[in-house]
């Protein structure tokens, strides 16, 4: 593979354009008359169809050593160098990789592979490393870096293949184009420090548009064909005590939608995954969650230390949209969760998480679910809102998988708009139902549409108590409502709304 060094003063060209044109680059040492360039570094830019004898072209046309002190062939035999004092050389279809090696090891022999999309694919033995050249776009192949375009196979089989082989190898930094990659089984994030990167992302499903006129997912697109068999379109099980680290996801569309049905997540995130970012990224239309998070039942280790911003987890079919249990320590901010068939946000444990200008709208059940938290912990919700969720705006129990302590949660400035749309007998923006944590709002506000919600906070079902100060709480029975079954009696410091 070719170092990321070895790129530096190499311009690109698009494919199809034709070469020289405009292309100035002192390295450059030999045209092909197929359209290939080639540098005395080795480096080459693919320009035309492939095919025999349009491949990659010798470093020059005679016989001799290069300054590695490697022999060559003379003529019109194919030879890339790969910046470690070793070429490749095309014998009958099999890349034989020279007598050098990695600081890592011993070198292995590679494969030759022409894709649907008219690209060519050398994939690299033993390295997980890929060398693409396409039609449409330049792909640079390093150790470090690597630029992936979707192949155009619909059956799902030729991208997960790729990517998962480009992400085996380790360390390098996987770059998906814009297009449609189509997967028949999960993309497996391997271990620590994984990269993988899309150029954007976007979805505008019918209900969701404004009237702007229908849209559909897209950007760097991954697809889960009809046929697909897996937990999820990207799975990170870890079911060791050691803690993997370092992921970076960003900048993608996970499609659910041709999946007919099964437990089938967008993203799963299973045991010790720590200090990871997920960016830009949008989940829609799986079987079940968008995403979740959840304890390893082999390990016990739960994911910690997460930065989630900028996502969107949309239109679970039969699942939440964010579903965390146990994720600890970890900042979630400016995403929505929406359109989902249970709750948009349902959150179990999480010490120390904190969500900031999030949003849960249109979901089946509740905007935020907040399901418990240990004794002595604390949750922070800070400008987050809701809207139109069938159920209620925010919810607080004791329902979730690791139970409730008497914890805090810290609602700042949060809006709960027009909650409890599904006929509920009893919706209210913000609830406490048999929760024994202390809920605390602070200039939080809730809006009715005339009829939902019925109060605008609930305390019941034995709660141990919540408090709103300088709020402005509205509802269509009443501002608040406490059973009297509660520890502390359900407190509104603004009783006139304004």
């Amino acid at each position: 593979m070719l170092r990321r060094d070895f790129l530096k003063g190499i311009a690109v060209m698009p494919f199809g354009n034709a070469v020289g044109q405009g292309f100035v680059n002192p390295l450059v040492s030999t045209f092909s008359a197929g359209g290939t360039v080639i540098t005395k570094l080795g480096i080459f830019i693919y320009n035309g169809v492939p095919g025999v004898g349009n491949l990659i072209e010798s470093i020059t046309g005679a016989a001799g050593t290069d300054s590695y002190g490697n022999a060559y062939l003379a003529g019109n035999t194919y030879y890339a160098h790969d910046g470690f004092g070793t070429f490749i050389q095309e014998i009958a279809g099999l890349i034989v990789l020279g007598n050098s090696t990695y600081p890592t090891g011993a070198r292995g022999a590679a494969s030759l592979n022409l894709q649907p999309n008219g690209s060519l694919l050398i994939a690299v033995g033993g390295t997980g490393g890929v060398i693409q050249l396409g039609q449409d776009g330049f792909v640079s192949i390093t150790n470090e870096e690597v630029w992936y375009p979707p192949s155009g196979d619909t059956t799902g089989v030729t991208d997960v293949t790729n990517i998962n082989a480009i992400l085996a190898g380790g360390g390098a930094i996987l770059h998906l184009t814009q297009g449609n990659y189509y997967i028949n089984a999960p993309i497996v994030i391997p271990g620590s420090q994984t990269r993988l990167t899309g150029d954007f992302w976007w979805s505008a499903v019918d209900s969701d548009n404004y009237s702007a006129g229908a849209g559909n997912t897209g950007g760097a697109l991954i697809t889960m064909v009809p046929a697909f068999a897996g937990s999820a379109a990207i799975e990170m099980v870890n079911t060791t005590n050691n803690q993997y680290y370092g992921v970076d996801i960003s900048g993608i569309t996970i499609e659910g939608n041709e999946v007919p049905s099964g437990t089938i997540y967008g993203i799963l995130v299973d045991g010790a995954w720590g200090a990871c970012f997920l960016r830009g990224v949008c989940i829609h239309r799986p079987p079940a969650d968008c995403i979740r998070f959840i304890t390893d039942p082999t390990s016990g280790k739960i994911p910690d230390d997460w930065i989630i911003q900028d996502c969107k987890f949309s239109a679970s079919r039969n699942g939440y949209g964010f579903y965390a249990s146990e994720l600890a320590d970890s900042t979630i901010s400016n995403c929505e969760s929406s359109e989902n068939d249970l709750d948009g946000w349902y959150i179990n444990y999480g010490v120390q998480s904190r969500w900031e200008g999030c949003k849960g709208e249109n979901n089946g059940r509740n905007g935020f679910h907040c399901t418990g938290l240990d004794a002595d912990q604390v949750q922070w919700f800070i400008g987050c809102s809701t809207h139109i969720n069938n159920l209620d705006g925010f919810l607080f129990d004791n329902a979730g998988p690791s139970g409730g302590g008497q914890a805090t949660y810290m609602l700042s400035a949060c809006v709960a708009q027009e909650d409890g749309t599904g006929g509920a007998a009893i919706s209210a923006g913000f609830k406490s139902l048999g929760c024994n944590s202390r809920v605390m709002g602070i200039g939080c506000v809730t809006a009715f549409s005339g009829t939902t919600p019925h109060y605008g906070a609930y305390e019941g079902t034995a709660s141990f108590g919540m408090c709103h100060t300088g709020s402005s709480l509205f509802g269509a029975t009443a501002a608040t409502f406490d059973d009297g079954s509660n520890t502390h009696a359900l407190v509104n410091q603004s009783p006139v709304p304004f």
